[in-house]
């Protein structure tokens, strides 16, 4: 009890060292220059005798409640610790990242129709309907994968649409395109095209090539032994 007592008393005791160093470092100056501005008379300010009164009643309460005013002291502590740790918490908790709006740039889209059939040549390579927009529009995560979705062919027609690049959708029809026949294609921008981009117009339309023929020359031929 006695040593909780000198350390609540340690403070007092420091604090009565340095007001009488102060008065003896004052009464020094004033010896020191009372030849050149004579004898200088010293009030004590009313605020000053009223401090000294409170730490003194302090000290007094220190003696008699040792325990109580040291919970006290430890339990200012404790707020004073935990109200810095909160706020250096918060000046360092991070920050929320501001996203920027984004920003929608109207597109459009033209479609090539697929070529006529050329019966004469022995490639039977299939025939493709090309979608082309104005602007980067595929999301790039399906750029070369096959699209199930957001785009229709009416009247329906088997094949698969596929991303060949940003700009270019490609439909790969399985069987011949009728001819002379007029096909609508839809498209869904919001399943279909990248979320910066919006479509100006939804719906196109393509007519298959007509029915075409081109007559070959003509060639005359005589068997010999006839002749």
């Amino acid at each position: 009890m006695d040593v909780l007592r000198f350390i609540l008393r340690l403070p007092f005791i420091l604090l009565r060292l340095a007001a009488r160093s102060l008065v003896y470092l004052f009464t020094l100056l004033g010896f020191l220059l009372r030849p050149f501005t004579g004898r200088i008379r010293w009030a004590v300010p009313g605020w000053v005798t009223f401090a000294g009164n409170q730490l003194a009643r302090l000290e007094r309460g220190g003696n008699r409640y040792p325990k109580t005013i040291s919970a006290l002291l430890l339990l200012t502590a404790a707020v004073a610790a935990g109200s810095y740790y909160t706020w250096h918490w918060y000046q360092n908790k991070p920050k929320p990242v501001d996203v920027a709006p984004l920003v929608v740039q109207d597109i459009s889209a033209s479609v090539q129709r697929p070529s006529a059939v050329n019966y004469n040549r022995d490639d039977n390579s299939a025939q493709i309907v090309v979608v082309t927009f104005s602007r980067s529009a595929a999301p790039v995560t399906l750029i070369g994968k096959p699209v199930t979705a957001g785009i229709t062919l009416t009247p329906a027609m088997e094949g698969e649409w596929q991303w060949r690049n940003d700009r270019k959708l490609v439909f790969t029809a399985k069987k011949t395109f009728p001819m002379g026949k007029t096909y609508t294609v839809d498209m869904d921008a919001k399943t279909l095209l990248a979320p910066q981009v919006a479509l100006t117009e939804k719906q196109k339309t393509f007519t298959t090539p007509e029915f075409y023929y081109r007559g070959g020359r003509a060639e005359f031929y005589q068997e010999t032994n006839q002749a």
